[in-house]
């Protein structure tokens, strides 16, 4: 840490803003703050803690007292930089404010600094606190003993006794708190250790029978269960094969029966197959008339539709002509309103214009009139306004006058003589003086007992480490002994290979036994699947004959219809023979062959009645129709069940397909295994697997047992070792610490007995003080003239407010007046305006009223209009309806005329196709359209006809070839149905048994490696167990050594050697490498003087200056092992050090050391009077004292 710059301002005797720049000045390695003692010169370095740590080292409360009695706030602000990598800069900002007695702070910021700016890292007081230290990594404690070396401690250091310097370093470096921190930690972690020894054996005990005892009676009984398991497996494996080979048989019976139906099925359709193909034949003539019977229905259709068309043609046009009349009678009246009613409308139009006109100037005016009035309004508030505020301003002149006259009797009153303030700080010094030395003898006999009691029980200790270190040394022997015996027996490790091989031979196990249950699963499915297609093959051959008696009894029905048709023909035709031959008379010609002649006229016969033939057409083509939706109803299904049957073929070849491939996989998951496991039933497959895991697991099992408790050897004796070291330390610890304490009681006893000489002394300069002063109490005194001070300042600051005040109200009251003129002029022209407005509204008004009486101009204007356009758009709208019904009636009778030529078209296209139609189906052989329409129904089945015909004839062929293979196959064998369900009733009975067994056997295992477990996590608690306890052990051996302070003195010494070897280099550049430091048994420090061949001598011999030099030897090396507490280095330090009691030769003699200090990296800042001192210095800052009444102290960088 480098300082850059520091502005401070109201801080004590700096009462304006000062700045020192640090750059300048360190620069040269050494420089000097001078200046009269009271100027100032230790209060750069209270600015320097204030702006870091927001507090003064020397000030009561920390920052009580730190304000400038002529100012209310004092603000500092400090600038530094960290060397190294980073080479970071920072800017810390405090500002401290005074009231009511009290000091808060109201500004703490920290930033840094970067080309860019500056950056807020932090801006309240405790995060900035925070923030410093974080930076720097030190405390304001550690920051001020190595920043500053204050006067008359500099050489206390080195002339200290042993004991009082190790105190010393104890309490720098906080020894005392580091070792309670630590006796508390390791107090803390035995109890927890003693707590796991506890819940250690609770959870042992918690375990059960987990011995090994236990664990060989579960193997024994798996052993059993295993070989059960295996001999059951055997027979169930005979009783499948057995069952399997029957399988055969049957599967060979049924397919023969399913065979043998099949054939006599595909016999009995031999008949059908004949209709079919006569159907065929049908199908192929009707195709022939389809074009010219389906041109005669789409002519005839459009024949219809044409006549439908005419007449809703012929309704629109009548309609058309009814919506034109009565649309040309509305457009004629509203042409007659409109000229009626206009003229009137638009004069009255005209009037009501100009009343509108006067209407927008009459609202014009009384606007006008409005804000004229508001104003007049306005200037009347303000001229009383201003009248009440001149009022007030008198009275608060007359008030002004008054207090001024009280606050300058009071200011009287307030006034404290410098002579009396200096009485109050000689008493506050010697007050505090007192205080401090009767703390330090209170300090000294607290100390003295506890170091008494210290001793005790140092002795006390020194005893029990004896006896600890003799029991440590023969626990880490046995120990020792037990390690040896056991790296003797080591068991057989098992390889990676092995582990490996085993967990394959499992993973395959567990293949094996699944593709077992999906190979059974899948033959059950195929067993179902196979039933499935045996009754679908039956559904098939039913419909199929069902189809065939369909189709027969179809073509008798048409040819029923047919036969009715002719007869109803006949019938009609004899009817209308006979109604001729009645009409005929002699002499007339014949309408039929024009004859005129008529020999034989049947005569007499009544009319024939054809309705009940008619009745039975309708009959048979019903039972026709019905008998067509039955049969296609029926080949649906037939083809759904032709569908379904090839799905279920397809779904046996798959299955087939995966038992294929299920055995396939079993002969492979089997090759892993050993070449004499491959042939090993299921159930003896698995025992071999699960014997070999068992054996592995028992060998890991040994060899983890043997190598946890070869570590926990191992361990034991790595423990007691260390405790043995730790015992044998401990025992030299306790030895020298009960030594140390019984010279430092002695030391203790001296200097409590000066320290009461010294307290008496103080307390006679305290009460001489007070008698001066004439007081007892010095507290209220001070409370008393603190109270006349800030009664001052206050007073002062309300005289100036209270002149200032006055001033202010004479000057606005004479504005007022000014002001109070203007207004009443205005007030009086705006009376006048406001007269002449209401004149003019008042006769606008009267012309308004004769032509609206009383209503709005522009509502009846709008009104007016209003009936003016309305007269317009009726007569429009009856125009646009009229032009608009005439010409729907004209596209009315177009559309008319064009239906009427399309129906004249279709009637002759239709009597074209009639003739067309009779023609074909006369050259076809079909007596009607009907029978024709009737065939052609089927046209949708021709090719599922033509298909059936030939995959008759290839399944007859099929099912021929497979019966005579079947019965080769079986070459007589057979099952009846009671072996098969006997053969099956055993197998189900074994399998059941084998799962039991199986059960049984797991249930086994389960038990076994419980047992197992928990014989592992007992032997594994046992092992934790010992070594918690013996860790336990251990802890309290270590608790009992702590006790006292052997480990803090200890420490001590330490930090004492470590700082003796930084002092000798600092002393080796400072002497030219004459001197140097070494520290006695005792703890006292020896010069060891190279230069005159390493003699060694006390400290107390050294002359005045070599005492310098080795106290600032000392001084940079405590300040460096300060600052290694820290993050970076303190590049600098302060030496407020009296220079004054320094005769010429040994200032020379200290100034030369320090300036031989060049290139070391650091800066030293020497504050000082001396003249000596400021004329050798070239770069130093000058402090000139503040003046009495005036202005601060100030500074001067040269």
């Amino acid at each position: 840490m480098r300082p850059l710059r520091l502005v401070v301002s109201g801080l004590n005797s700096f009462k304006e803003e000062q700045t020192v720049d640090f750059t300048y000045l360190c620069d040269g390695n050494v420089f000097g703050i001078f200046g009269p003692t009271g100027s100032g010169k230790s209060t750069l370095i209270d600015a320097i803690t204030l702006a870091l740590y927001g507090r003064v080292e020397r000030a009561p409360g920390k920052v009580q007292g730190i304000v400038n009695k002529g100012t209310d706030s004092a603000s500092v602000m400090f600038e530094f930089e960290l060397g190294g990598v980073e080479n970071k800069a920072y800017r810390v900002e405090r500002k401290y404010v005074v009231k009511e007695d009290n000091i808060s702070c109201r500004l703490a910021r920290i930033s840094e600094i970067t080309a860019e700016g500056s950056i807020v890292l932090a801006d309240k007081v405790t995060q900035v606190d925070a923030k410093v230290e974080e930076i720097l990594g030190l405390t304001v404690d550690d920051f001020t003993r190595a920043v500053v070396l204050p006067q008359g401690k500099f050489a206390e250091f080195l002339s200290l006794k042993g004991t009082e310097r190790r105190e010393m370093l104890e309490r720098i470096f906080n020894l005392g708190e580091y070792g309670e921190r630590l006796v508390n930690l390791t107090s803390t972690q035995y109890k927890e250790v003693d707590s796991d020894v506890r819940s250690l054996h609770s959870e042992q005990a918690g375990l059960g029978d987990a011995s090994k005892e236990a664990v060989k009676v579960a193997e024994a009984a798996l052993r059993q269960s295993v070989s059960e398991v295996t001999a059951t497996l055997f027979r169930l494996n005979n009783l499948l094969a057995e069952k399997e080979q029957a399988r055969v048989v049957v599967d060979l019976q049924h397919a023969l029966g399913a065979a043998e139906r099949n054939l006599s099925v595909l016999d009995g359709q031999q008949d059908e197959m004949s209709l079919l193909k006569h159907k065929l034949q049908q199908l192929t003539a009707a195709e022939t008339v389809e074009p010219q019977v389906r041109l005669y229905v789409e002519s005839e259709q459009v024949y219809t539709e044409a006549r439908d068309k005419l007449s809703s043609a012929e309704v629109q046009l009548e309609k058309h002509r009814l919506l034109e009349r009565e649309r040309a009678v509305a457009y004629q009246k509203a042409v007659n309103d409109r000229q009626v009613g206009e003229p009137a409308l638009t004069m009255r139009l005209s009037d009501l214009k100009q009343a509108v006109a006067i209407e927008h100037k009459v609202e014009e005016l009384r606007a006008i009139e409005k804000r004229e009035s508001e104003v007049l309004t306005q200037s009347c508030g303000t001229l009383e306004a201003l009248r009440d505020q001149l009022k007030d301003i008198g009275v608060s002149e007359r008030t002004t006058e008054d207090s001024l006259v009280v606050l300058s009797r009071e200011l009287a009153l307030c006034i404290v003589t410098p002579e009396d303030r200096a009485s109050i700080e000689r008493a506050t010094v010697s007050e505090n003086n007192w205080k401090q030395a009767a703390t330090q003898e209170q300090e000294l006999k607290l100390e003295l007992d506890q170091r008494q009691a210290s001793l005790s029980r140092a002795q006390d200790t020194l005893n029990e480490a004896k006896d600890k270190a003799a029991l440590a040394n023969s626990e880490h022997g046995r120990f020792v002994l037990s390690c040896q015996e056991l790296e003797t027996k080591v068991p057989l490790e098992v390889s990676a290979e092995m582990r490996e091989t085993v967990s394959q031979q499992r993973i395959r196990l567990q293949q094996v036994k699944a593709l077992a249950g999906e190979h059974e699963r899948v033959n059950l499915r195929r067993e179902t699947v196979r039933h499935k297609l045996i009754q679908l093959e039956a559904d098939s051959v039913t419909e199929q004959k069902t189809i065939i008696q369909l189709k027969n009894r179809g073509i008798a029905l048409v040819q029923q219809v047919y036969d009715a048709e002719a007869a109803l023909e006949r019938a009609k035709q004899q009817t209308a023979a006979e109604t001729l031959a009645a009409s005929l008379e002699v002499g007339q010609a014949c309408p039929v062959c024009g004859s005129i002649e008529h020999p034989a006229p049947n005569r007499g016969a009544e009319a024939s009645d054809y309705g009940p033939l008619e009745h039975d057409l309708r009959l048979v083509r019903d039972e026709a129709q019905r008998n067509m939706q039955e049969l296609a109803s029926l080949q649906a299904r037939a083809t759904a069940t032709a569908k379904e049957k090839s799905d279920v073929t397809l779904s046996l070849t798959e299955i087939d397909s995966e038992l294929r491939r299920l055995n396939k996989e079993l002969e492979t998951s089997r090759s892993i295994f050993p070449t004499a496991w491959i042939d090993l039933f299921l159930a003896e497959l698995e025992y071999q697997v699960l014997s070999d895991a068992e054996h592995l697991e028992r060998a890991t099992l040994e060899r983890s047992l043997w190598s946890t408790r070869l570590e926990t050897e191992r361990q034991g004796e790595r423990v007691t070792r260390d405790k043995l070291g730790l015992a044998n330390q401990a025992l030299a610890l306790a030895e020298q610490h009960a030594s140390t304490l019984a010279r430092e009681v002695g030391a203790i006893m001296d200097k409590l007995k000066r320290a009461e000489e010294r307290a008496y002394e103080l307390r006679r300069y305290y009460d001489r003080d007070l008698l001066e002063l004439g007081t007892e109490d010095l507290n209220g005194l001070k409370t008393e003239i603190a109270g006349k001070d800030r009664r001052y300042r206050g007073h002062s600051q309300t005289q100036i407010e209270l002149e200032q005040r006055r001033g202010e109200l004479q000057q606005s009251s004479r504005e007022l007046e000014r002001r109070l003129a203007v207004e009443q002029e205005a007030v009086a022209v705006q009376t006048t305006k406001i007269e002449s407005l209401q004149v003019q509204l008042s006769a606008l008004a009267q012309d308004l009223y004769s032509i609206t009486e009383g209503i709005s101009a522009i509502i009846l204007c709008q009104e007016v209009e209003r009936q003016l356009i309305e007269f317009k758009e009726a007569e429009a709208l009856c125009q646009a309806d009229l032009t608009e019904a005439r010409a729907r009636q004209e596209e009315a009778g177009k559309a008319m005329a064009a239906c009427l030529a399309a129906l004249e078209a279709a009637e002759v296209s239709c009597e074209k196709a009639l003739l067309q139609m009779e023609r074909a189906l006369e050259s076809a052989g079909f007596a009607s359209r009907e029978l024709a329409s009737l065939v052609l129904c089927d046209l949708p089945y021709k090719a599922q006809w033509q298909q059936e015909v030939q995959e008759y004839m290839e399944r007859r062929a099929v099912a021929t070839a497979d019966v005579t293979k079947l019965r080769s196959q079986l070459a007589g064998r057979a099952i009846t149905a009671l072996e098969w369900e006997g053969l099956e009733q055993q197998c189900l009975e074994q399998k059941t048994k084998y799962d039991n067994d199986l059960q049984r056997q797991g249930q086994t295992e389960a038990r076994l490696l419980d047992v197992q477990h928990r014989n592992l996590r007992f032997e594994e608690l046992e092992t934790l167990r010992c070594t918690h306890a013996r860790q336990r052990d251990m802890l309290q051996e270590i608790v009992s050594l702590l006790r006292g302070n052997a480990l803090v003195e200890f420490m001590a010494s330490e930090h004492l050697h470590s700082i003796a070897g930084a002092a000798t280099e600092w002393l080796r550049v400072l002497t030219s490498h004459r001197y140097g430091l070494e520290v006695d048994p005792d703890g006292g420090f020896l010069i060891r003087d190279d230069g005159n061949g390493g003699l060694k001598r006390p400290v107390h011999t050294l002359s005045g200056g070599e005492t310098f030099i080795a106290s600032l030897a000392l001084a940079l090396a405590l300040s460096a092992q300060i600052q290694l507490r820290g993050k970076y280095p303190l590049e600098f330090f302060f030496l407020d050090e009296g220079f004054g009691t320094l005769d010429p030769d040994l200032l020379e003699t200290v100034m030369a050391c320090l300036e031989r200090m060049q290139g070391q990296r650091m800066s030293i800042g020497i504050i000082s009077h001396v003249p000596e001192l400021r004329e050798r210095i070239q770069r130093k800052v000058i402090v000139t004292a503040a003046e009495r009444g005036g202005r601060g102290s100030r500074l001067r960088v040269i």
